[in-house]
Order: structure tokens, then sequence, then C-alpha cells
């Protein structure tokens, strides 16, 4: 896990990417290449002169030359600003920060679980994941219940070309056009159990993903959440495992028995 430093992130370019979200390539000016010791899961921190700073999930880790790849969601005050940001700008940066995902050294079968904006944090394990060796047994299940909170579309249109991609849709004849990954994951589990389950997007997606696979029989200890509230309580700064985050194992999860705020 590499160190985190505090830089410039010079702004290369930006595209709006589904609702409300937008997507930055940016390079860290002057590391030395030390944020490329970055691990999927992992946020940085950007923010602006004046305007304060907010964590955001890499959807591509810093590289040797210190490019990475974040998506902002528009939610007013900094975000509004990052929004509009033009190449070249230049915008505070400190990463890598917090728990990442689990090397999976001890699996052969991984799924991952996400819902809306929760692709965002899975987005660099995909990519990692699909590349480990020996190869993994590699199962992505993704929905939004609105088309329009669906993210990563180019990354979307790549995995399912190269993965076991799946995506849940709605049914037409209802006018039902987008879907939770819930109503597919019983099946997904009843066609073989994984040994390690990933699962990110909101609290209560993440908590009834992480109960429909233990009670199908995945041990609580080979289940990873990654949530917002999870990212809140990694930028707070405090200490114990119910500040650890964003990612948290679900059965240290359940012993500590955070409620989410």
């Amino acid at each position: 896990m590499g160190q985190a430093i505090r830089a410039q992130a010079r702004l290369l370019q930006g595209y709006d990417d589904g609702r409300d979200v937008r997507h930055l390539s940016l390079r860290i000016e002057g590391g030395d290449g030390q944020a490329a010791g970055a691990i999927p899961g992992q946020f940085c921190l950007l923010g602006l002169p004046g305007r304060g700073t907010a964590p955001f999930s890499f959807v591509s880790l810093p590289d040797g030359d210190g490019r990475f790849v974040v998506a902002i969601h528009r939610c007013g005050g900094l975000s509004d600003a990052l929004f509009a940001q033009a190449p070249g700008a230049l915008l505070d940066y400190h990463g890598p920060l917090g728990d990442g995902w689990p090397l999976p050294l001890r699996a052969v079968s991984l799924l991952m679980l996400a819902e809306e904006r929760g692709l965002l944090a899975l987005a660099a394990a995909i990519d990692e994941a699909a590349d480990w060796a020996p190869p993994l047994r590699l199962r992505v299940l993704y929905g939004a219940a609105q088309p329009a909170a669906r993210v990563l579309a180019e990354e979307r249109r790549r995995w399912g070309r190269a993965l076991n991609y799946i995506e849940a849709q709605g049914h037409a004849e209802s006018g039902q056009a987008g879907a939770s990954p819930l109503q597919l994951l019983p099946a997904l589990l009843a066609a073989g159990l994984p040994d390690e389950v990933f699962c990110a997007g909101p609290e209560a997606f993440t908590l009834s993903a992480a109960r429909a696979c233990q009670d199908s029989g995945v041990a609580a200890s080979r289940i990873w959440l990654h949530s917002d509230y999870r990212l809140r309580l990694a930028c707070a700064g405090g200490r114990g495992e119910q500040a650890r985050g964003p990612v948290c194992r679900y059965d240290l999860y359940l012993q500590t028995r955070c409620e989410p705020v």
C-alpha cells in the first residue's frame, strides 16, 4: 500500500458520465511516482483553495506517471466548482487513503456486486481481478433502479465484451427500465457460491446483498462492503474498527454494529 502524499493534481480532461456525474482524468504534479502504490477501493481527497476537500474513489489507480481517474458526483458546493474546472486546472490532492479491497489470494471465484454509483468504487478492482494470475472465476453484477443513475458507460461496454458481466435490466412490458442487482442475486448464488464477495453501493444495498450471500452459505468473513457511509467514517479520522473504511469486512461490521447516520 502506497504512502499518502499531499500534492497538486492537474486536470487533463473530463466528460459527463451518468446523472450528475463527471469523469475526471488527472495527473499528480511532482509526486515522483509515490502515489503509484494505491490499491483498488482506496480514495483520495480533492479540493480547491478556499473550498475545502472531499473524498473520491479511484476509478483507475495512479500509474507511474501519476495519472489517475475519479468520478465526481454533483451535490452542490465543492462538487459544483469541480464540475466547472477546465483542463489544465490544478486541484489539491491528498492520497491514497483508507482501506481498500483485499487481494483475492485464497479465492478461486469472486463475485462483485454494485448498485448505482457503487460501481465507481469497484472499477479498479474489476480491472485488476480480470488480469489476476492464476485466472479467477470473476462475475460482476450491476444495476440501478433508474437508467440515469448508471455510471461508467464506457467501462461497462468494455467489461461486457471481455468478462462475465451481468447488468440487471427492467421489464419493458411493465415500463420498468432499470432494476436492482438484488433481483438477480438469488439465481446467481444458486448457480454457484463464490469464495469471496465484494459489495459496493448505498448502505441498504450492501447490507441486503451481504445478508443474502451469507444466508446462501458464504462466510461473513469472506464478504466485503464499501459504501458512502464507510467512506465518511474513514474521512472522519477516528480510531478503532468503527472508523475503518471505506472497505469493511462484513463479520467485523456485524461485531461493531455500526449504524448509518
